[in-house]
């Protein structure tokens, strides 16, 4: 099941092999997502917030 997350300011989340499918992934301002990963990453929604 992909998991929602929320990446807050100041945080950088960073998505790997293990952790790459999402349902809901909102940034708040001067949160990073980090992709370590040559896997295909699927993000059902994304949410940047300003």
């Amino acid at each position: 099941m992909a998991k929602d997350i929320t990446v807050l300011p100041g945080e950088i989340y960073i998505v790997t092999d293990q952790d790459r499918d999402f349902g809901t992934v909102t940034i708040q301002l001067g949160g990073q997502l980090k992709i370590s990963t040559a896997a295909q990453v699927t993000i059902q929604k994304l949410i940047k917030e300003t």
